[in-house]
């Protein structure tokens, strides 16, 4: 098991297993800075008070899922959009894949809260900002006006819904305020559809703005 902030290079992953001493290879999903903590108190537990490791019948970590952060339901997001005085249309479930796939085939930029909020700084799907990878101009797009950082940095298929600064997006409320902070033009919560046209605009998103203005 390998935790860390290098532990998210992927390109250095792969040469591990596929170069490296080892059978077998698992980066768990909190590697960054903060999978030492995770390390340390894991070390505590076995190692120092003396607690056996329960692995699974295979022998492998009983770990079977990343999406250990809580879940919003329809009902619940509801609320909070009608609540706040927002403007939405709401998709039945056959409705969500192809209305969202035909807005980025659009090349528009869509934010995706669904589920439960995953664990670790790494896109798992149900906290995302989703674009057309096709596009050339996606990367610089997402960078500029979604992450406000540099227009070279990567992008992995799926890139995790918070801008530099913020903490990430957990519940609706934190999702709405990230799509009007930035230039996202879609917000996909749940069931419902939410377009940046139709929203009043923040009183606070032009000031917060600057805190991100690139040279």
């Amino acid at each position: 098991m390998l935790a860390g902030g290098v532990a998210l290079n992927c390109v250095g992953n792969g040469r591990l297993l596929r170069d490296g001493p080892f059978e077998d290879l698992w980066i768990q999903p909190a590697a960054s800075d903060a999978g030492g903590a995770l390390g340390a108190a894991l070390f505590t537990w076995h190692c120092y008070l003396g607690n056996a490791r329960k692995l699974s019948p295979t022998g492998r970590d009983r770990m079977r899922g990343s999406y250990l952060g809580p879940g919003f339901s329809n009902e619940v997001i509801e609320k909070y959009l009608q609540e706040s005085g927002l403007a939405y249309s709401k998709l039945s479930n056959a409705e969500i894949a192809p209305t969202v796939a035909k807005l980025i085939e659009e090349q528009k930029v869509v934010g995706w809260f669904q589920g439960r909020m995953e664990f670790g700084p790494r896109a798992l799907g149900n906290r995302s900002i989703l674009g057309d990878a096709r596009s050339p101009k996606m990367r610089s797009v997402m960078n500029l006006k979604i992450k406000f950082r540099e227009s070279f940095r990567p992008f992995a298929p799926s890139v995790l819904f918070n801008v530099r600064g913020e903490p990430m997006v957990c519940t609706p409320e934190h999702a709405y305020r990230c799509f009007m902070r930035t230039n996202m033009d879609y917000l996909m919560m749940g069931n419902y559809l939410l377009a940046k046209r139709e929203q009043k605009e923040i009183e606070s998103s032009l000031e917060w703005q600057k805190e991100f203005e690139l040279d």
